[in-house]
Formats: structure tokens, sequence, C-alpha cells
């Protein structure tokens, strides 16, 4: 009778041979999912931050579309507290709206006053509190004083997050609906 061991199993060479290629294989896949879910938490980000500068600039837009009266401050889009301030008709009597860009909290705020001066009018914060508005400049360009008012907007926002290094520009241009001469 033969002494022959008929046993199955692996060898201490073999299991860490193993458990090394396990390792090395789960500490890629998981890199590699951190990666994604990463990737995906700045996607929805960028999309959240396009969707609220297209809110703001289509708000901006419709109301200049039916205001009248445009005055301007700081509209060489240098630093600082770029604005529009123009009449609008509500019902029968007017309204002064004021848009302007906040550069020390980074944000665009709107402010409408009824029949008069915006001076003391409260204001509101347009954009979300993860978008960081970076710049706001209105540029008007009418040919004369009888053509149509015509504005620029534009508006470049970015992510208040530091890991997203993001910055885009939006832009449109908007002729208002009352023209000069109605107003004679």
């Amino acid at each position: 009778m033969s002494n022959q061991r008929n046993e199955w199993g692996f060898t201490l060479t073999e299991l860490i041979v193993a458990m090394s290629v396990f390792i090395i294989a789960t500490t890629i896949i998981s890199g590699v999912f951190v990666r994604a879910v990463r990737t995906q938490r700045q996607v929805g980000q960028l999309m959240a931050i396009n969707s609220d500068a297209s809110l703001i600039i289509e708000r901006m837009a419709r109301e200049i579309r039916s205001g009248y009266d445009f005055d301007y401050s700081n509209t060489s889009c240098d630093i600082g507290s770029d604005l529009i301030i123009f009449t609008k008709p509500k019902g029968t009597a007017t309204t002064t709206i004021v848009y302007r860009w906040d550069a020390g909290s980074n944000t665009v705020e709107r402010a409408e006053k009824i029949g008069g001066n915006p001076t003391g009018a409260d204001y509101d914060v347009l954009n979300a509190s993860q978008t960081k508005i970076g710049r706001l400049c209105f540029i008007e360009t009418r040919l004369n004083v009888n053509s149509p008012w015509r504005i620029t907007a534009v508006l470049a926002v970015g992510s208040k997050d530091d890991q997203l290094a993001y910055e885009t520009y939006f832009q449109t241009t908007v002729s208002s609906r009352i023209l000069p001469m109605d107003l004679e």
C-alpha cells in the first residue's frame, strides 16, 4: 500500500498571491466608484447652476422687454455693483425695477417699487445659494434716442464649491416693446 496523500488545498504562497490580487482589484474598483460618485455630484451641481442662471436671465429679459426709460450705472463692466433701473407698467400705475450685481456676496438682486424711486426698496436675491455670480453687466445698444431700447445682459456664473472650478457666461439681447416715441 502506498502512502500517497490526496490533499486538495492551497499553499501559503498561492493564498498570499490570491489575496494580493483581490486587494489590488478592490482598491482599483473602489477608486473608480468614488471618482464616479464625485463626477456625478459635480455634474448635478453644474446642471443646477446652469438652470439657475437660465432662470435669472430669462426673468430679467421678460421684464426688460416690457420696460422703458432705462438707466444704467457702471456699464463698463468694471468691478463694482452693475445695475439697471427701468420703469414698467403695472395696471394703471407704474413700477420701478432694479436689477443689480452685489460683488461682495456674488449675488443678483432685484427690487421693485411701485410708482417711484427705488431708494429704500427691499432687494431679493435671485440666485440659489450654490450659484456664484461673478459678473452682471448691462450694455445699451441703441442707435439714437428715437430707436428702440436694446439691452444686452451678460451674466457670469460659477459654483461656490471650491472643488468645482467652473465659470460660464450667459448673454442675451432684449429689445423693449415700448418705443421712446410711444412715451411722448
